[in-house]
């Protein structure tokens, strides 16, 4: 009887360490830390096929789910501390529950603030704030800038901590899961790595947008790409894209290796016309750069233009072309930073109740400086030039149309070029405007 128990519990023991065994190989890549303990990490080991499934199963979202998902995202009001001195903000869509995790750096400026997306690489978002190893994203042409110090200047920042990194990581001892048995292996399960990055960055602007004035996004190389993608879907005050996109990807597969955005139909929904037409459309600020020396997907940029030939130029559309490799020109992002704080910002809310007839009363809540002078357009066509002495105004539209506002400048006189759209429908058509 004791032989059996003791065959029974060797055999147990033997397969359960078969299983642990059978999975090590699929870790290869290093951890942020070697402190394995909760205080730095969000998860415990991943040892056995069991535990490794419920990693797998954290990824919620499929990828067609991430696709226009902006305005169905719900958030949290608040976020809380977590793991590594990080920060979590719970989320929800389309009746799923998700979290996503940055780094804060409060500078006590609360009027902006800048969500860091960082490129590819390992444990990216630890190495910028420490710069040890010395990291890719604080350096131009050799020079030490610092991406941290660039953002600082100008608001808080929130550095995105990607999936399976630093605090997210799916370790088994000091090694986390390499991406090859990530990406594919999720996409097989019928989810998305790619789709669950994006909403998660899209929920933090969501958040964000709750507690600034500004929100600004700012990114490197996939970051950038990401920066792009977040920015067309969300709409923020800016967004700096920084070697991180060009029009050829239309025509060209892309994905940096096994760790690019791989996903369905990516390129093909965020087409160049479809990225063009978005950002026309938006209020907020794009920032495009590329490098002489950029990487292979981008070098058609710095000597031909493809990416500006193509869309054109637009008044909330920056390029910028330099003599350096992949990095982000931190002289002139710091200029367009700068710009960016200044620039008076405009919103339009229908006020309840009507004045007379067919009319309706809109308000328009400004936010800098006054006095503000602005032009006023209808359809397009020019209707006439307003000043506004306060941070608020009413006004009354009696004609049918879309209506925006174009050239705002405050005190400050550094003009954002055009406001929202507001469309108005009526049923009779009376002449005069106010």
């Amino acid at each position: 009887m004791w032989r059996s128990i003791l065959i029974f519990w060797f055999v147990a023991v033997f397969q359960v360490h078969l299983k642990a065994q059978s999975i090590a190989w699929a870790f290869n890549q290093p951890i942020y830390s070697t402190d394995t303990s909760l205080s730095k990490y969000l998860y415990k080991g991943v040892y056995n096929l069991f535990q490794l499934d419920s990693a797998y199963q954290r990824f919620v979202f499929t990828s067609n789910e991430c696709y226009g998902s902006y305005a169905s995202i719900s958030t949290a009001t608040n976020i809380l501390p977590c793991a590594g001195n990080a920060f979590q903000l719970n989320f929800s869509l389309n009746n799923k529950n998700s979290s996503a995790y940055f780094y804060k750096v409060d500078t006590g400026m609360k009027n902006t603030a800048i969500f860091v997306i960082p490129g590819t690489g390992n444990n990216q978002s630890s190495q910028i704030l420490s710069n040890v190893p010395a990291n890719y994203h604080n350096y131009y042409n050799s020079i030490y800038f610092g991406l941290p110090e660039s953002c600082l200047k100008h608001g808080d920042m929130y550095m995105y901590i990607k999936p399976n990194e630093d605090i997210r990581a799916i370790r088994y001892g000091n090694f986390k899961l390499s991406e090859p048995n990530l990406y594919p292996v999720l996409t097989n399960r019928g989810t998305s790595y790619t789709s669950n990055l994006f909403i998660e960055c899209f929920a933090i602007v969501k958040y964000l947008k709750t507690k600034y004035r500004k929100v600004i996004i700012y990114g490197l190389s996939q970051g950038g790409t990401t920066s792009m993608i977040t920015a067309v879907e969300t709409d923020p005050d800016a967004s700096l894209v920084c070697s991180g996109y060009s029009t050829t990807w239309d025509t060209a597969f892309y994905a940096s290796g096994p760790s690019g955005l791989i996903q369905d139909s990516i390129f093909n929904v965020y087409s160049s016309d479809n990225i063009k037409d978005s950002m026309t459309q938006n209020m907020g600020y794009y920032f495009y750069s590329w490098g002489s020396a950029d990487v292979v997907s981008l070098l058609q940029e710095y000597p031909f233009h493809r990416s500006q030939n193509k869309w054109g130029n637009h008044c909330n559309i920056q390029y910028h072309y330099g003599l350096y490799n992949h990095a982000i020109p931190f002289v002139a992002a710091d200029t367009f930073l700068s710009r960016c704080i200044r620039r008076p910002k405009i919103e339009i809310t229908q006020l309840p109740g009507q004045c007379v007839a067919d009319s309706v009363k809109i308000r328009l809540r400004l936010f800098g400086s006054p006095p503000f002078q602005m032009q006023m357009f209808r359809d397009s066509t020019f209707v006439q030039n307003i000043t506004v002495n306060d941070t608020t105004a009413d006004l009354t539209l009696f004609q049918a149309g879309t209506y925006q506002f174009f050239n705002i400048t405050d005190i400050k006189n550094t003009p954002l070029c055009k406001s929202k759209k507001y469309q108005k429908v009526l049923s009779q058509i009376y002449p005069g405007i106010i």
